[in-house]
């Protein structure tokens, strides 16, 4: 069987193919990516200024870099730091 079409057509078409296969592509890529932030699934800050809905995202995205959990300190610990002094010279933030 003969296709009748020209040469052109088939340009056009594999073309228009190729850019909603691209779309399509980045779309999910996208999607997944957004999918993958971690982040709660209810809006927090909604309604305050730009600044704080900033801070709001700056201090959920450190939680990604915590690496254990703060253990308590024992009774034995809290000792060693009731001088304030020793406090004020050891933490540093």
């Amino acid at each position: 069987m003969e296709n009748n079409f020209p040469i052109e057509y088939k340009v056009i078409v594999n073309t228009e193919t190729f850019i909603l296969l691209f779309i399509f592509a980045k779309r999910q890529i996208t999607r997944f990516a957004l999918k993958n932030r971690h982040r709660p699934h209810y809006p927090i800050g909604a309604g305050s200024s730009k600044s704080l809905c900033k801070e709001i995202e700056r201090r959920l995205d450190v939680i990604d870099y915590i690496r254990c959990e703060p253990t308590q300190l024992s009774a034995e610990m809290k000792l060693l730091f009731q001088d304030e002094n020793l406090v004020s010279q050891r933490i540093h933030i």
